[in-house]
């Protein structure tokens, strides 16, 4: 039986393996540190090693369906070119991928005809999977997103500050990622930002405007304030609000009243779309997920946003 390869040990990894688990796959985990990795598989029943890459060269890239990388931020691009270099065919890499799109270029040029794919789980959200089906019928007016970040939850994230200080690619992206998921990436964007945080130094509010070939867009963000990421949609039929982006409401026209659109669930306490995603990643060798290409616009998209 073909087994899926995860590297990592973290928050993440675990979530993976509870998906697997729930898939009824059978994972070999591979991480830095020998003791907390054999502990987390074996919390699975999995198998567990350390040593990270220099790992690899005990295993047979065949007898492997999907390599699922879900380490730290700064070592996705290593890892990633490590598996490309074993020549392992079933790519997921957790976002966003790298640090910055230097280091996206660099793995795009070791992708030859592997399938590579990045984990923007949110576009599997069934709220957003839902609002997606229901623009294919209304006719598009526009989108706002804000992408406020909390300053108590950055500083308490654990992140190295390295990644911090690329906060916007690191975290905001998703809701980023997720709008022109909904739209299409930009095609024209006037971006400005303003004010200083000592653990972010690029800016702590941020505005601008702009167009994708559907429609146009826009958005604020405050990092210093209150608020909670949030996407809204306008058609002709009405506003639709994702805010907090498991949920869907929905606004008539010429009305005011908002009201939540209920969306089957389930009672899984597994993390909202992550089994979906990496069903279609070991089964279908098709995704909604983004590849190399997509992701390096979206760098590019954050990059201009956030002044990096």
């Amino acid at each position: 039986m073909e087994k899926v390869l995860l590297f990592g040990s973290d928050y993440m990894a675990n979530e993976y393996l509870k998906v697997l688990k729930n898939l009824g796959e059978e994972v070999v985990v591979i991480a830095r540190d020998s003791h907390k990795t054999k502990s987390l598989a074996l919390k699975y029943g999995y198998e567990g090693y350390g040593g990270s890459l220099s790992y690899l060269k005990n295993l047979n890239k065949n007898d492997f369906k999907l390599v699922i990388i879900a380490t730290s931020v700064q070592s996705l691009k290593d890892i990633t070119l490590g598996c490309l270099a074993q020549g392992f065919e079933n790519i997921l890499i957790e976002k966003p991928g790298s640090i910055n799109s230097l280091e996206l270029q660099e793995i795009r040029k070791k992708i030859d005809n592997q399938f590579v794919r990045f984990a923007y789980n949110r576009r599997y959200y069934p709220s957003v999977l839902h609002l997606k089906n229901l623009l294919l019928k209304e006719k598009l007016q526009g989108l706002f997103f804000d992408f406020s970040e909390r300053e108590k939850d950055i500083l308490g994230s654990g992140k190295s500050d390295k990644v911090i200080q690329r906060w916007g690619f690191a975290n905001s992206s998703h809701v980023i990622d997720t709008s022109f998921f909904l739209i299409g990436i930009p095609v024209e964007m006037y971006s400005q930002k303003r004010g200083y945080l000592s653990f972010h130094k690029s800016g702590s509010i941020f505005t601008g405007a702009g167009k994708t070939k559907e429609t146009d867009f826009s958005y604020y963000s405050s990092w210093c304030s209150g608020g909670r990421w949030r996407i809204e949609i306008s058609t002709d039929r009405g506003k639709y609000s994702l805010s907090p982006l498991e949920e869907l409401h929905f606004c008539r026209k010429d009305q005011f009243a908002w009201e939540k659109i209920e969306i089957e669930l389930g009672k899984s306490k597994l993390k909202l779309g992550l089994k979906q995603m990496v069903n279609e990643m070991i089964n279908s060798k098709s995704s909604s997920l983004p590849d190399i290409k997509e992701v390096l616009e979206l760098s590019r998209v954050t990059d201009k946003i956030f002044g990096y």
